[in-house]
């Protein structure tokens, strides 16, 4: 019976030991900034170009280095915290090296319902530095695994964009706070997150005037837009935008979206048919055989789906030319979920019709 208790008492001491030698990611991120971040170990196990799969996904060729912190442990898989090296930077060498100049620039996200919560990989780049290609080729790649990863978040806030004295004046205009967390970064400029709505600047005045007449008109597969403002004198971002968070969508989604983007602007199959949209149901029988030859490109498996989101999406932006609103960008990264339905979220290289008025930001 002594033993007995014995063996228990060791097997709870080392539970309780390897519990308290888990790190969070706050702490794990002062770890790698602090003065002896540079000397920390990384493991890269899977150097870029080799394959690896992601839970339960199928194993491909990575774009980056990937590894691990090996003697700081992420409670959530009780193992060395994940890590990305942005993909330019990568050697494609296997093995131990030191942290060096790296620092974090970014995280990849597994998703609330993907079985794998909280075990993250921190992106890395030197200097805490990320080009734009960078980021890019990392959201692609987690893209094709949407559905159990959240699209790549870098750090970034709104203070790179605005100085003080505009950030405070531009914040209080659309009664926010705080630094707000980045989004993306697209040609027409960034947008961060403010809680359940977005903050996006921008040098598209198509956008602008596309928003302004969109304000507070509510639709499930539209993003509500709330204010739309114009910054005084010459910026780079002259217009500030805020709308309705949306979460990311899947890969049915982002499969339809391209497809329904080619036929806009190719003006062929139903293209043309998304801008005054009355259902599937409503589809005679040469318009059904053009909706099944679109999605017959794709896996199987999303076939319906797709149908379920082309149905969605058309539906937006029939509502937006109800409004005045011509959308022609039905790009995968403009289409988000609200309430579990496709649904736009940015109206750049919209048509209007005349030049609405833009409030000024004072």
């Amino acid at each position: 019976m002594k033993l007995l208790l014995e063996r228990w008492n060791k097997f709870v001491n080392e539970a309780e030991e390897e519990e308290s030698s888990s790190v969070s990611y706050d702490k794990m991120i002062s770890l790698i900034k602090g003065e002896g971040g540079s000397e920390l170990t990384i493991n890269i196990d899977v150097p870029k170009g080799k394959k690896k799969g992601f839970g339960a996904t199928k194993k491909r060729p990575v774009p980056f280095d990937y590894g691990e912190f090996p003697d700081y442990i992420n409670g959530a898989d009780k193992m060395g915290w994940d890590l990305i090296i942005a993909p330019s930077e990568s050697t494609g060498k296997k093995g131990l090296r030191k942290a060096g100049n790296l620092l974090p620039v970014g995280l990849v996200k597994y998703k609330e319902d993907s079985g794998k919560k909280g075990n993250d990989k921190i992106v890395m780049a030197s200097g805490g530095k990320i080009s734009e290609e960078d980021k890019e080729a990392l959201k692609v790649f987690f893209a094709k695994m949407s559905h159990r990863f959240e699209v790549p978040r870098f750090s970034e806030s709104l203070s790179k964009d605005l100085p003080p004295d505009e950030m405070q004046k531009t914040l209080a205009w659309a009664e926010l706070s705080g630094e707000g967390e980045f989004l993306a970064r697209g040609t027409m400029g960034p947008a961060y997150r403010f809680g359940d709505k977005a903050l996006k600047l921008t040098k598209d005045a198509s956008e602008a005037y596309a928003s302004i007449l969109m304000i507070g008109k509510e639709h499930p597969n539209v993003a509500t837009t709330y204010k739309v403002g114009k910054r005084e004198g010459k910026v780079e971002f002259p217009y500030v935008i805020i709308a309705e968070f949306l979460q990311p969508a899947g890969e049915a989604t982002f499969l339809v979206a391209k497809d329904m983007y080619d036929a806009v602007r190719g003006g062929y199959g139903l293209g043309k048919k998304f801008y005054a949209w009355k259902g599937i149901d409503a589809l005679d029988e040469m318009e059904t055989q053009r909706l099944n030859a679109m999605v017959s490109f794709s896996p199987e498996k999303f076939r319906e789906d797709m149908k379920i989101r082309l149905d969605e999406i058309a539906s937006g932006m029939t509502f937006l030319k109800e409004n005045g609103v011509i959308y022609t960008d039905i790009k995968p990264s403009n289409i988000m979920l609200k309430n579990g339905k496709a649904a736009i979220i940015d109206l750049g290289r919209s048509s209007v019709n005349g030049y609405p008025q833009i409030e000024i930001i004072k």
